[in-house]
């Protein structure tokens, strides 16, 4: 999900940032790690999905919209560590 669709991407944002302060221990959750290193860079990437969409506004509006998700890439490298979340 981009920013075209700000009010589901809000939405998407704010499940997320909500489940995380709650430690995802009440979240329906799939999950899938992978871990990469290369070029003396460690990178690990975590995938989140989640099928419970009754938080989402208007959840009608998305017809066809089975789950939410997110990817977490963290990568490590010369004592530096970098975070991106989609």
């Amino acid at each position: 999900m981009k920013d075209n669709q700000p009010s589901l991407h809000e939405a998407i944002v704010d499940y997320f940032e909500t489940a995380d302060r709650a430690g995802l221990a009440q979240v329906p959750v799939q999950r899938h790690q992978e871990l990469d290193s290369d070029h003396g860079r460690i990178e690990q990437r975590r995938y989140e999905l989640v099928a419970d969409l009754r938080t989402l506004p208007d959840p009608a509006a998305w017809p066809g919209l089975k789950a939410i998700g997110r990817a977490i890439r963290e990568s490590y490298q010369n004592g530096k560590t970098t975070v991106e979340t989609r």
